[in-house]
């Protein structure tokens, strides 16, 4: 039997995607004895008050609280199944704020518990068990976060392995056996590449079982956290409709937002009936295939009589002041414009990918001189417009005056930007 540690934050999909890998495909057949640790991105990240995400992150942080306080009086196994149902109504059911009570019965387990959402006290322990994951391996990293032991008996950590679907089978055994070797390794650091989708949830149903199949029993023995997608979030572009992933529900409640300030509620009505989509259900999950936002964006073209391009620069230029208020803490004084652009994909876009459990865009930029900068944006979505207006709305906030070329490539679109004052 191998003795594993896995750390998880209800609110990010990478954890759920990989602690249902662990559990339903790994564990049954490779022995592991898992015990399931808290690390909280609200603790982690610390984010301000005043950006979008902070009282999802809280909030789950605060069932952290009721995770700890289970697992403290009735073991691991227990709060593993209130972690599960968490994962399900958060990742299947798109219920951010379900509530620590309705957990707790859907799990089977003593509703006294939800005492422990509002006690800080339990803030110390989730902060030692999180600072123990890290310890492992290095504050740098996102979540989730495996300990496993080696040959020797010695505990090794990684980050990850952050997967976009649901691996099963020999396929999912040979990722984990792969994943043992690299740990257990000496010398072995780091194998990465750039996310460019979602995760995919679509192969469960809403509510997935635990292990076995009995809803509370838990393991017998576990990103923007929530957070705006993108800088430059992206949809698919029509010559792409076959591929099926999904994309992080931010923008449609940007899409939403916008369309009722700018026009009316009715308005965002009409698009919908003319989308054919369900006003209930728009925007309300986690993440939603990319064709529901396609469908929006054209059904645009009819009710507004404006193009896809024209729309989504309007909107991003909208957008633009709250997105950069919300990475402030990443700039610096007495940046100009290309200078933000410049540090959007080492910066902010490192942050929402290893921090917050979002997925932007790649993006490839270059410096040309100290008036010129070229960004390729590595997208098989078609949002060149939203990129369009964050630029000019980022050079407005800047007081900085841009000319903005837009060429299409076989990888996605390719901005070059010039600074003219």
């Amino acid at each position: 039997m191998r003795n594993v540690r896995a750390w998880v934050d209800p609110i990010c999909p990478w954890c759920w995607m990989t602690a249902r890998w662990l559990t339903n495909v790994v564990q049954p057949e490779r022995d592991l004895n898992i015990e399931w640790q808290p690390i909280s991105l609200f603790l982690k990240n610390q984010p301000s008050p005043e950006v979008d995400y902070y009282e999802t992150v809280l909030h789950t942080h605060k069932l952290l609280r009721v995770f700890e306080s289970i697992d403290a009086s009735e073991g691991n196994a227990a709060a593993f199944a209130f972690y599960w149902e968490a994962g399900t109504q958060i990742h299947h059911a798109g219920n951010r704020s379900v509530d620590a009570a309705t957990l707790l019965e859907a799990a089977g387990l003593d509703a006294a518990h939800a005492a422990a959402y509002d006690d800080e006290s339990w803030d110390d322990v989730i902060r030692q068990k999180m600072d123990d994951g890290l310890a492992l391996v290095g504050a740098d990293v996102g979540t989730p976060i495996i300990g496993l032991t080696d040959a020797n008996g010695d505990e090794v950590g990684v980050f990850g392995p952050v997967i976009s679907r649901a691996i099963t089978g020999d396929e999912g055994l040979n990722v984990w056996d792969a994943v043992v070797t690299l740990a257990t390794t000496p010398g072995f650091w780091e194998l990465k590449r750039t996310r460019t989708v979602d995760p995919d949830f679509s192969d469960a149903t809403s509510s997935p079982q635990p292990p076995g199949g009995t809803r509370g029993t838990g393991n017998p023995s576990r990103c923007r956290g929530a957070a705006r997608s993108s800088l430059t979030s992206s949809t698919t572009a029509q010559t792409h409709h076959v591929r099926k992933t999904t994309m992080h529900a931010e923008i449609h409640n940007d899409f939403k937002t916008f369309v009722e300030a700018r026009h009316s509620a009715e308005t965002f009505q009409q698009i919908l009936d003319e989308a054919g989509l369900d006003a209930a259900s728009f925007g309300s999950q986690s993440y939603h295939n990319d064709a529901e936002i396609d469908r929006a964006l054209d059904a645009v073209t009819t009710v507004l009589s404006q193009s896809r391009l024209d729309f989504l620069t309007e909107m991003g230029i909208a957008g633009a002041p709250g997105l950069l208020q919300a990475f402030i803490g990443y700039t610096e004084e007495g940046w100009n414009v290309l200078d933000l652009l410049e540090h959007i994909e080492p910066r902010m876009h490192k942050h929402v990918r290893e921090e917050m459990g979002a997925f932007p865009p790649a993006l490839k930029t270059e410096r040309i001189n100290d008036n010129e900068v070229r960004i390729d944006i590595l997208s098989h979505r078609n949002f060149a417009g939203l990129a369009n207006g964050f630029i000019a709305g980022f050079a407005k906030e800047y007081g900085d005056e841009v000319d903005v070329r837009l060429d299409q490539t076989d990888t996605g679109y390719t901005f070059h930007v010039t600074k003219t004052n």
